[in-house]
C-alpha cells in the first residue's frame, strides 16, 4: 500500500487554511491530474494531483474539489466530484469509490458525481465573483502538453468572461510549506516504518 490509511482531520483541517485564505464570494476548483495513455489499451501509472490529495485524501482519476464557502446553501460549501461507479467499466479501470468510502477518506460529507456536474457549478460560479484555479506554478515545470488543469482554466475563461479569476498556487504554496502537528506525526510514522 502506497499510503497509510489517514485520520481525515488531517483533510478537514487542510481546507480550513486554505478556505481561510480565499476572497470573500469566491469559487476554488482544483482537478485531477489526467491518465496518461501509454499504448492503445493501457495507462501509465496514474499519478495524483498532490493539491488535491492534500485537500481531500482523493487519489482517483477524473476527481475535483470545489470551495464556495459563501454559497447560501450550506450543503455546498465544499464539494467533492467523483466519476459514478460502473460495474461493468470497473472489471477493466479498477474499483472507483462510493460515496460513503470517499467521505471516510475525506470527511466531505457532500459528493457530486461528475455527470451532474456542469448544472451545478454554472449556478455556483454565476453567484461568485471570483474563480480560484489551480496550476502547477513550479520554477521547473518544463512540459508543453497541455495539462488538465490548464484545459479547465481555459473553458472556464471562456464561459465566465467576466469573473476575477485568482491563482490558488501561491495560498498552496505558503500552506504546504509549513506542515502541521498532525502532518509532522504521519512523516515521523512513516520515517519509522523505513528504518
Amino acid at each position: 500500500m502506497k499510503y497509510l490509511p489517514l485520520n481525515p482531520k488531517i483533510f478537514i483541517n487542510n481546507r480550513k487554511r486554505f478556505v481561510s485564505k480565499m476572497k470573500k464570494n469566491s469559487i476554488a476548483i482544483f482537478v485531477q491530474n489526467d491518465e496518461v495513455p501509454e499504448n492503445g489499451d493501457a495507462l501509465h501509472r496514474f499519478k495524483p494531483n498532490s493539491d488535491l490529495f492534500w485537500l481531500s485524501g482523493i487519489r482517483q482519476e477524473d476527481s475535483m474539489m470545489i470551495f464556495f464557502p459563501d454559497n447560501p446553501d450550506p450543503k455546498y460549501k465544499e464539494v467533492l466530484v467523483l466519476v459514478r461507479p460502473n460495474e461493468q467499466k470497473e472489471k477493466w479501470d479498477g474499483k472507483r469509490l462510493r460515496m460513503e468510502e470517499a467521505t471516510e477518506i475525506s470527511g466531505i460529507k457532500t459528493i457530486v458525481w461528475v455527470d451532474s456536474l456542469e448544472p451545478l457549478l454554472q449556478a455556483w460560479t454565476h453567484a461568485a465573483e471570483n474563480i480560484y484555479l489551480d496550476t502547477n506554478e513550479n520554477d521547473r515545470k518544463g512540459s508543453l502538453l497541455e495539462t488538465r488543469q490548464y484545459r479547465v482554466i481555459n473553458e472556464m475563461k471562456e464561459h465566465y468572461p467576466l469573473h476575477n479569476f485568482q491563482r490558488a498556487a501561491p495560498i498552496m504554496l505558503e500552506l504546504r510549506a509549513i506542515k502541521t502537528p498532525e502532518e509532522v506525526e504521519v512523516i515521523k510514522k512513516l520515517l519509522k516504518l523505513r528504518t
